[in-house]
């Protein structure tokens, strides 16, 4: 038996609503990763098996109120007792990019990639040329969730694309509406078997 698995992704951070201010939230992480070859295990035997849920983005802060909220890390994953994999942490206030989840216990262990810093408050009378909300960051499966630069406006943040994959943060271009961040993907547990 060869089963890989990855912890669920961060959520990204989620921003308030300030006409005086572009706000742009960091993104979360993605999942870590555990492969590991199992013998001894049988078609008729029974494993526990977690699989760590994505974790929530950063709520919106309120509408006419300035900040960034911060996402959740996401859930661990694991095989019984034979390896595990953390979940991505979540963008956070202060310009702080999610951190990769880590995997243990495996033959193999990876570590997610870690969520796109954004520059969390921008003056609205400043240079806003290159603001745009941080990326969610990827997994062992692929890419966490894009993040959309300033001329797109204010959006909500986007949701992680592949298992594992990180939310990205989201953008308030001077505006006094508020915006959520986006959740991170579930993780999973992917288990081969040759007879």
């Amino acid at each position: 038996v060869r089963v890989w698995v990855t912890g669920g992704g961060g959520g990204g951070s989620g921003t308030g609503g300030s006409s005086g201010n572009t706000q742009d939230g960091p993104g979360g992480a993605g999942g870590g990763t555990a492969i590991e070859k199992i013998t001894g295990l049988t078609p008729s035997g029974t494993v526990a098996v977690t699989v760590g849920a994505g974790g929530a983005g950063g709520a919106a802060n309120g509408d006419n109120t300035a900040g960034i909220t911060n996402g959740s890390t996401g859930g661990t994953s694991s095989f019984a007792s034979y390896c595990s994999a953390t979940g991505g942490s979540g963008g956070s206030n202060g310009g702080n990019a999610g951190y990769g989840g880590i995997g243990s216990g495996g033959d193999l262990n990876i570590k997610g990639n870690g969520g796109g810093v954004g520059p969390c408050t921008v003056a609205s009378t400043g240079d806003q040329s290159n603001a745009m909300s941080g990326h969610g960051g990827g997994s062992y499966w692929g890419g966490g969730s894009y993040a959309s630069n300033l001329s797109s406006g204010s959006i909500w943040g986007f949701g992680g694309q592949a298992y594992g994959g990180g939310g990205s943060g989201a953008k308030s271009r001077a505006s006094t509406s508020s915006y959520a961040g986006g959740t991170g993907h579930a993780g999973v547990v992917v288990v081969e078997y040759a007879a």
